[in-house]
């Protein structure tokens, strides 16, 4: 495997129009890979969906008889 400085030196080797050449081509695989992980489209959900099906007792947040002696 070769060190930073060695692939550094490799690229300040080549002509400027291919050192142009391969900063696009890196560019274009870095852009490819983020578009990849973002998503295509956003989903938003609508509230209220539930409203008038379910209900909640009117004493639920009053302890049940059987679970007082934890409490």
């Amino acid at each position: 495997m070769k060190t930073l400085a060695e692939v550094e030196s490799q690229v300040l080797e080549f002509s400027l129009e291919d050192q142009l050449q391969l900063l696009a081509l890196l560019a274009d695989n870095i852009r490819s890979k983020t578009a990849a992980k973002s998503p295509k489209r956003t989903f938003r959900r609508k509230l209220g969906g539930y409203e008038g099906k379910i209900w909640m007792a009117p004493d639920f947040d009053e302890t049940p008889d059987c679970f007082a002696e934890y409490v």
